[in-house]
This record gives structure tokens, sequence and C-alpha cells, in this order.
């Protein structure tokens, strides 16, 4: 199946995806997911950016892709990032998660932005290493990292 822009029917099923997410991710572990919160961030990736969605054999979502497309910090000039990647873990292996990427891409192209305006990361600790090797198949370059405290 082909991805395509998620609708605000949508909603309900990528919270779900998103709980999933959630208890699998090591570094999502010690804090609460709240499905309301999950709600509001895709209803604004909607509007600023772009939300995903891969659907199965049987219709059901089985991935999506969230990014947003905001200013920088330190300057006027676009960036898109993303929020979230997932595809449920019964249906991964397959070509979902380079779909939605890619359509993801597809958009931030006919936003016109240039291929370093796009920065995307892997911070839940599912399967860094595999999702970084996704994110080098289609162009990217790992440029930095992320660093978790572990004691003060």
């Amino acid at each position: 199946m082909k991805p395509r822009h998620a609708l605000p029917a949508d909603l309900p099923a990528l919270v779900a995806l998103g709980r999933v997410m959630h208890a699998e991710a090591p570094r999502m572990h010690y804090t609460h997911f709240d499905g309301d919160k999950v709600r509001r961030v895709l209803e604004h990736a909607m509007r600023s950016g772009v939300v995903i969605v891969h659907e199965g054999t049987e219709g059901a979502i089985d991935g999506g892709f969230a990014g947003v497309l905001t200013e920088r910090w330190y300057s006027p000039d676009l960036i898109f990032t993303d929020l979230a990647l997932f595809v449920r873990p019964d249906t991964r292996g397959g070509l979902t998660a380079y779909r939605l990427i890619r359509e993801a891409l597809d958009w931030c192209q006919a936003k016109g932005l240039k291929p370093r305006d796009v920065q995307i990361g892997v911070s839940t600790g599912i399967h860094p290493e595999q999702t970084g090797r996704l994110y080098e198949s289609l162009g990217f370059k790992c440029v930095g990292g992320i660093y978790e405290l572990e004691a003060f």
C-alpha cells in the first residue's frame, strides 16, 4: 500500500500506535503517556508540517511518520524535523518505514526545502542502528548524536 497524508479520522489509530511505540521504546519507559497530548501534537503537525500514515493489507494503520516545519532557533530560515516514526512491530521488515519517510521527503521538496533543511533522528532507542542505516539509504548523513544524562 502507498502511504498517504493523515486525516483527522486517523487520529485515534495514530494515538493507539503512539501508545505501542511508547511501550516499546527504552528511552520512553520512565515517562507518562498522554493520549490527549499526542492527539494535540499530531493535530499541530497536520497544520504546520506533515503526518503520513501507512495502511497494511487489512486497511488498518500499521505505521506513521510525523514532522513539523519551523523556524531555526537562530534564524527565520525554515527547518523540517521529525516528531515520530513508528511501524508496528508485527509488520516490520518490509518497506513501510522507507515509504513513510520518502513521502515526507517528497512533501519537503514540494515545499521548496533544501536537503540540509531536513533533519531527522533516532531518540526512542528502538533499533537505532537499523534506523540509522535506513536514514542513510535515503540520503541522510549522521551529523551528531543524543546524549542522555545517567546520574547527577
